[in-house]
């Protein structure tokens, strides 16, 4: 009996491995894809347990493989070219998280030039006034209940773009000439909305020109084949190295939250989360 329940549990962590690869055919596939490590685990402590039968070995081995292989390279970031020309903080605020002191605190002490959040609500709006002589330029969009997005700059603003849901873009000025800094928030994969959040973002930044720096939080892991079309049509590049900012259920590391550039940059670190649910990071940006 238990080795039944083995086997079927392996056959369908199986089968959700090799879905989580059909995110071009159907959005699901990108929902199955934000657990592909978890699931290559997952796989591989069953296959263990079940090493006994030969074909399962056979198919289940390749497949584990695969899966393991096809993220390996996201787990390697960027380097940074040059000199760092501006300092990004991304971090999902998180809409009802009390104590903001320790991660006030961070924000300065990080030594970011711009911060780009999410979940920008009311109460996290109002307590962001703290930070007004320190991050002076500010575009502030709302979005559903649990709040906007925002970009906060101690570097001046030059431009900004009509506010989208789950977006605020704005062109700052750095020392090396401007660069749009967008924030985003995008909804989860199916049976959420992602795959149409991400045609209307596409819609809204189609007249960015210049260079460009995208952060977030995604909701999604960054080898996501929807957001993979916004990313394309920007033509940036992935900086950071996917790590488990966000933790379901408390214990199970998904990569939600990345930052992509035409420029290079590279990870500083990986910060607390200090009241929040997801972890921030904070990403060097140079030419």
């Amino acid at each position: 009996m238990w080795q039944l329940i083995v086997r079927t549990g392996l056959i369908l962590v199986l089968m959700a491995i090799g879905g989580g690869f059909l995110g071009a055919v159907h959005p699901v596939g990108d929902s199955l894809a934000a657990f592909r490590m978890p699931l290559c685990v997952t796989a591989g402590v069953l296959l263990l347990l079940t090493c006994r039968r030969v074909w399962i070995l056979r198919i289940g081995v390749p497949l584990s493989v695969a899966c393991a292989w096809s993220a390996l390279p996201y787990f390697a970031g960027a380097s940074l070219m040059g000199q760092p020309v501006l300092r990004i903080y991304q971090k999902n605020m998180l809409w009802n998280a009390q104590d903001r002191s320790a991660l006030f605190a961070d924000f300065v002490s990080s030594g970011a030039d711009v911060l780009t959040l999410q979940e920008v609500n009311a109460r996290n709006l109002a307590s962001l006034e703290v930070l007004k002589d320190r991050f002076p330029h500010q575009l502030h969009c709302d979005f559903r209940f649990v709040g906007g997005t925002m970009v906060m700059s101690r570097l001046p603003i030059v431009q900004t773009l009509p506010c989208s849901d789950g977006m605020s873009a704005a062109q700052v000025q750095t020392p090396a000439g401007p660069v749009w800094v967008i924030a985003l928030h995008v909804s989860w994969p199916y049976p959420h909305p992602q795959q149409a959040h991400v045609l209307r973002l596409m819609s809204a930044v189609a007249q960015v020109e210049g260079p460009v720096v995208v952060a977030g939080d995604f909701n999604m892991a960054p080898w996501g084949r929807q957001i993979g079309r916004l990313f394309q049509q920007l033509n940036v590049s992935r900086i950071t190295p996917a790590r488990g900012t966000y933790a379901l259920f408390g214990f199970v590391p998904l990569p939600l939250d990345h930052v992509h550039s035409t420029l290079s940059g590279e990870l500083v670190s990986v910060r607390p989360k200090m009241g929040a649910d997801h972890r921030g990071l904070l990403v060097d940006i140079g030419q």
